[in-house]
């Protein structure tokens, strides 16, 4: 059996990047418990808001990014839903790793946790890397997804852009720095402010962990695009960075059979804090409606 290690550089690192966790799960405007679940690739930390009488969402962040990302969206989510918020494996968060999620197993790990919670299916809303890891499980399990939802995803649809290629290189890949860090983080939100303590676990989620495993979100294939089963909703930032928008949106709806697309003109790659209450409304009309009228049954 694999020994559980922390992603963390020290000890005093992932103490900070804790306090700081902490305090952007304080912005949930709703009351949250946690869960420990074991998969075979390590504990993977799931925060739960939301009655356990109502139908089951999970919810899957993007890179750098952990599950308390979701403030600007969980009280509207929850009140409809019992979201489990996911911190990925391998990413900053609470998850413990002890074995690599990657693209090609990534289902598999997703699988692991809807058996650890007992959710037989699920409403699934990813953005970004969380975007490309809920399609990619749609793909392969289909009978355990009611809904997908996509939010601005990495890749999937059309090839990550040579800027935000050559953006990213040194301030993510190479030499992370906090300084470089902002410059990027404003470059990809047009300078957007985001909420400071959310900012600053960003920053922290990047500097303070050590190397790990990247999961490279691919473009999916026409063929696999078409044997997308599950019901697909697709949001992106018509200001997205990541690619041309307006590509991956065409090439989307030719594809995908049951798919709702839309692009949120004003919105950036980080649509669902700088649109949240379009993305919210979004979301909830399209998870409680069916494609012939009347409410998703539940």
């Amino acid at each position: 059996m694999q020994t559980k290690v922390s992603i963390f550089k020290t000890p005093e690192l992932e103490e900070q990047y804790m306090a700081a966790y902490e305090a952007v799960l304080a912005l949930w405007p709703v009351p949250v418990d946690a869960l420990d679940v074991p998969t075979r690739f390590g504990m993977t930390h799931v925060n739960i808001s939301g009655s356990p009488e109502k139908p089951v969402m999970v919810l899957l962040p993007g890179f750098g990014a952990d599950s308390t990302m979701w403030f600007p969206n969980i009280a509207d989510l929850s009140s409809q839903y019992r979201v489990y918020a996911l911190d990925t494996i391998g990413q900053p968060g609470k998850s413990i790793p002890a074995g690599q999620v990657n693209a090609q197993n990534s289902h598999d790990w997703i699988r692991d946790v809807f058996d650890g919670l007992g959710i037989e299916r699920a409403y699934l809303v990813g953005v970004s890397l969380g975007g490309w890891l809920s399609l990619n499980f749609a793909l392969h399990a289909p009978e355990r997804v009611r809904r997908v939802v996509l939010l601005d995803p990495a890749a999937s649809f059309e090839r990550v852009s040579a800027a935000f290629f050559w953006h990213s290189l040194i301030p993510i890949m190479i030499h992370p720095t906090r300084a470089g860090l902002i410059r990027h983080f404003r470059w990809m939100t047009h300078g957007y402010q985001v909420d400071r303590s959310w900012a600053e676990l960003m920053l922290l989620g990047i500097l303070n962990m050590r190397p790990q495993p990247p999961i490279r979100a691919t473009v999916f294939s026409d063929a696999e695009l078409r044997q997308v089963e599950v019901p697909t909703l697709l949001l992106v930032g018509g200001r997205s960075v990541i690619y041309d928008p307006e590509r991956a949106y065409r090439r989307a709806t030719r594809l995908v059979p049951d798919l709702e697309a839309e692009i949120i003109p004003e919105a950036s790659h980080a649509l669902t804090i700088e649109k949240s209450e379009i993305v919210n409304a979004r979301i909830l009309q399209f998870c409680q409606t069916q494609a012939f009228g009347g409410r998703e049954p539940r």
